[in-house]
């Protein structure tokens, strides 16, 4: 026999008097099978996020997964039979064939799988004291055995500030773009467009970069939500009415719109619809009293026929759990996160609203209770999905509108009126190790570190509209919380792929950590957060910093120059934008296509400069002036040393723009010169590629 090492839940020692659990209870038990041909499985998952790869995002299609990876379906019928063999009754098969589930008394699993089962309420709260064993023969096979403990519980990180229902008004919409309103019926809060303004998404917007073509969003709920509410909220901020469609679990029923997340759901598609208005939205919907109330359960149901789905590019999760065996994340959960990330799919989890304080097990309320030391939601811990953290700010309004960003800081309204609303979840996972897009630039902890980056928050400063089925299907204010981070990042995720030409993106976090650790940090599109800190229940939580940090990762977008430079360092040779074509009245910029170094320069010496030749191509009759507001570069090897000059150029006129390449490594580098204009607001590219070639060898 050989043990499942941590397959016990790390709250056990804290049951009140425990004995002997009754050992004629009956007990539903799972186990969930590791995948087959690991190490293969980790050398694609690292060949699908490098660029010199031919694997680079050629994502598996739906069903290849489990032919080249999924349990060997001779050592799912041996450990099927060794099952019965001990005496356990079989249950249903269920869509997942990584899962065998079982029903037996608390003796048989004690005898089965050599542990101790304990009791402090004679078997109403029940756990293993120590980590299950299995036959040696299984031992590779088995990831996890669920059931030998209900200690665990899970919470919902979104928050609502009571208010009443705000009138419905609003003003129609141009291309599908809502129009700001920070206030709704006496309320003051953020609508759509106010985060437009505030991230800078509107830019892409106006040029129609709003999620269309990109297969379609997946929100993993546990409620279904209200039809009224969201024509409601579309009509109040005059959005295009969004595309929605329930998909309920394969294994579950739809339990309707329930009063505890019923709310959640509705700001999951209120955002991800808002942040890509054209993106189609799929409900994910289980029902947790399928599995005996078990609300985690439910969502990886729901999240596992996503995921089998395979049609949804971006998933948001916005939930938190807690009492949990550390193999449930490595063992069950992970190979769902692993699956996804084949297929290309982006999984964004919100970080939690406790700070470091993150929810630990209270048996006594079998609910999840604030920690009382440093805790993360090991659920958004998974390296492979991209975790959310939270900021809050004051506003500048302007005749009741949001005019643009401020600086941010941690989202902390612990201490607001003593009513401890929340904050920003972050620091270093219990479970999983550093992955290595974190060797550079986070903490030296050995340990996977989050929130990955962030979103606004906050339930005062500013707070958003949202509609709360509970209570009515007006729009109201304000919802709050880090659930309201991750539909906005998988409606992000959207207008990449929209960027992409359609291609999925994958886990994020590659690359977002490339333009985290940039130098020339004005050109990646991430807004530094340098302030505030995530204390929170008496629990030292952690500063935001220069750079990242375990409040609030590497801080939030500036999505009109985010999108561009994640592309800009993850993908080839762009297609060429065709030119515009002239109007009367407007400038026509042309730039160099591209700019090849070769492999003349070598590693840590700066090559000789070339230039990229931008001309105003529009009529001299009937063109317009041209003003190059900046040139940046997306790959800090290559240099710009020298900018337009002049910086206005007439119809028919050109100028020079120099660049130096200074290589690392002898790794091929690419990027783009980013060259922004009033031309129709908008940037040009040249591409840039260059190798480094090793430096002389004096004898």
């Amino acid at each position: 026999m050989v043990a499942i090492v941590g397959n016990h839940s790390p709250t056990v020692d804290k049951l009140v008097a425990p004995a002997p659990a009754p050992g004629d209870a009956v007990i539903s038990m799972t186990i969930d099978l590791n995948p087959t041909n690991r190490d293969e499985l980790e050398r694609l998952l690292a060949a699908q996020q490098d660029p010199t790869s031919p694997d680079y995002h050629r994502w598996l299609k739906q069903g290849e997964f489990d032919q080249r990876f999924g349990p060997d379906p001779v050592v799912r019928a041996a450990v099927t039979q060794w099952l019965v063999q001990k005496g356990f009754k079989l249950a249903s098969p269920t869509s997942d064939p990584r899962a065998i589930r079982f029903q037996g008394t608390i003796t048989q699993a004690q005898n089965a799988f050599a542990v101790a089962i304990y009791s402090s309420d004679e078997g109403k709260h029940y756990g293993n004291l120590g980590d299950p064993s299995v036959p040696a023969q299984f031992a590779d096979a088995i990831g996890f055995i669920d059931g030998l403990d209900n200690l665990r519980a899970a919470n919902t990180p979104l928050h609502m500030v009571p208010g009443s229902p705000a009138a419905q008004g609003g003003s129609s919409a141009k291309s599908g773009v809502g129009q700001p309103q920070v206030t709704l019926g006496g309320k003051t809060g953020f609508g759509p467009a106010d985060l437009y303004t505030f991230y800078d998404e509107t830019p892409l917007l106006n040029k129609h970069i709003n999620g269309t073509g990109t297969g379609c969003i997946g929100v993993i709920e546990i409620s279904d939500y209200s039809p009224t509410g969201m024509t409601n909220f579309d009509t109040a901020f005059g959005l295009p009415a969004a595309t929605i469609t329930d998909v309920v679990a394969s294994d579950s029923d739809n339990p309707g719109v329930t009063a505890s997340r019923g709310g959640e759901t509705m700001l999951d598609i209120e955002y991800a619809h808002a942040m890509a208005p054209d993106a189609p939205i799929k409900v994910y919907i289980s029902d947790p009293a399928t599995f005996s109330g078990d609300v985690i359960a439910g969502t990886v149901d729901a999240l596992n026929t996503a995921v089998n789905d395979n049609t949804c590019s971006a998933l948001s999760i916005s939930i938190e759990s807690c009492g949990f065996p550390n193999t449930y994340y490595t063992g069950a959960l992970h190979t769902t996160y692993q699956k996804a990330a084949t297929q290309g799919q982006t999984v964004i989890v919100a970080e939690g609203d406790q700070g470091a304080a993150e929810y630990g097990y209270d048996s006594q309320t079998n609910t999840c209770a604030i920690g009382t030391s440093r805790n993360v939601n090991e659920l958004a811990s998974d390296p492979l999905v991209t975790s959310i953290g939270g900021t809050q700010f004051t506003p500048n309004y302007k005749s009741g509108n949001d005019v643009g960003f401020v600086p941010e800081s941690v989202w902390n309204e612990g201490n607001v009126n003593n009513s401890g609303i929340g904050s920003g979840g972050g620091g270093a996972s219990v479970v999983f190790s550093k992955p290595s897009f974190q060797d550079t630039g986070t903490p030296d902890d050995s340990a996977r570190d989050v929130p990955d980056i962030s979103m606004e928050a906050a339930c005062h400063t500013p707070g958003v509209f949202s509609v709360f089925p509970s209570q009515s299907t007006a729009v109201s204010c304000c919802a709050c919380g880090t659930s309201l981070g991750a539909p906005i990042w998988a409606g992000i995720t959207e207008l990449l792929i929209q960027s992409n030409s359609g291609t999925r993106v994958g886990s994020l976090n590659t690359q977002i950590y490339k333009l985290g650790n940039e130098q020339n940090t004005a050109a990646t599109g991430i807004r530094d957060v340098t302030s505030g800190n995530n204390d929170f229940n008496g629990v030292t939580g952690y500063n935001a910093v220069t750079g990242f940090d375990l409040a609030t990762g590497w801080g939030t977008p500036d999505i009109a120059t985010f999108v561009p430079a994640y592309l800009g360092q993850s993908v080839g040779t762009p297609s060429p934008t065709p030119s515009a074509t002239p109007t009367p009245g407007t400038a026509i910029l042309k730039v160099s296509k591209s700019i090849n170094f070769g492999k003349s320069t070598a590693v840590n010496a700066t090559s000789k400069p070339k230039d990229a030749t931008v001309k105003n191509a529009s009529s001299k009759k009937s063109g317009a002036s041209a003003t190059i507001a900046s040139v940046t570069s997306s790959n800090s090897v290559f240099v710009v040393t020298q900018q337009c000059s002049p910086a206005t150029l007439a119809p028919g006129k050109s100028c020079k723009i120099g660049v130096t390449f200074k290589p690392t490594s002898t790794t091929p580098e690419t990027g783009e010169l980013i060259i922004t204009d009033n031309a129709e607001g908008s940037q040009q590219r040249v591409t840039l590629s260059g190798t480094g070639k090793a430096p002389k060898v004096k004898k």
